[in-house]
């Protein structure tokens, strides 16, 4: 089986996606943990690098 990801894309879209919901009041961030700066100090590509980050480490880890 082969299968094709763009984890940098989907990521950011969806990351894009909340932070302007997040912005107009219409969500709120409830928790974020693991992150090396308070919630508030970080902006949209802080986010995103950390996010990058863990999800290339799940895909080390499914393909061992």
């Amino acid at each position: 089986m082969v299968a094709r990801m763009n984890t940098s894309k989907n990521i950011s879209k969806a990351l894009n996606y909340n932070e302007q919901k997040v912005a107009k009041g219409k969500a709120e961030i409830l928790d974020a943990k693991n992150f090396l700066k308070a919630t508030g100090d970080m902006n949209f590509y802080d986010k995103l690098r950390h996010f990058e980050k863990y999800t290339l480490q799940v895909l080390i880890f499914l393909c061992q």
